[in-house]
């Protein structure tokens, strides 16, 4: 697959309500393999994700735990 899916991890207290948005999306049309729900544990995944040898970007939203994962980001000059 080429392109920018989309990795939908909730946040560990509000994974059934986010779930449900998802699948009203998928109900709507959503095409599959756009967006794909994760529902997992926030440091396993994002260290998983960061250090996957065929990802060359990563992007984070949400809480400011993102920081977390500073060591994996390569400075733009």
């Amino acid at each position: 697959m080429m392109g920018n899916p989309t990795l939908w991890k909730p946040s560990d207290t509000a994974i059934l309500s986010n779930y449900l948005v998802y699948e009203i999306l998928r109900e709507c049309g959503l095409p599959d393999n756009i967006i794909q729900f994760v529902p997992a544990d926030g440091p396993v995944f994002g260290d998983a994700i960061c250090s996957h040898p065929y990802l060359s970007m990563v992007n984070f939203t949400g809480s400011g735990k993102r920081s977390l994962y500073s060591r994996y980001v390569t400075p733009i000059t």
